[in-house]
């Protein structure tokens, strides 16, 4: 079994996150498993595994890293934005079925 230097592989993605790192790792454990055919980073290490793979990738910096311009906290308000617009959307929708939605006065 071999142990990952994990400080190594967060200075060489320069990510010092853990959660983000992990999400790093397993997107990249993805891409292996899902490469068709002849894989030349699992003929190299025959037997191991897509994770322990992504690890060996990343330590030895054999790959790119590139994040997104967004941020997390910017991604969570936004999807939160999302849903209280989608919230109002259906909210409207039931109003207008159950006959009680605004109806704009007029000057008579």
């Amino acid at each position: 079994m071999h142990f990952h230097n994990i400080d190594k592989i967060m200075d060489n993605i320069n990510v010092h996150n853990k959660y983000l790192l992990t999400t790093i790792i397993a997107e990249r454990a993805r891409q292996i498993s899902e490469v068709r055919g002849v894989n030349p980073v699992q003929e190299k290490h025959p037997g191991e595994k897509a994770v322990s793979l992504a690890l060996c990738d990343l330590e030895d910096n054999n790959v790119i890293v590139q994040l997104q311009n967004e941020t997390i906290p910017d991604a969570i308000e936004n999807e939160l934005e999302n849903e209280a617009a989608l919230d109002e959307k259906k909210e409207t929708e039931k109003k207008k079925m159950n006959g009680t939605a605004d109806v704009p006065e007029t000057d008579n």
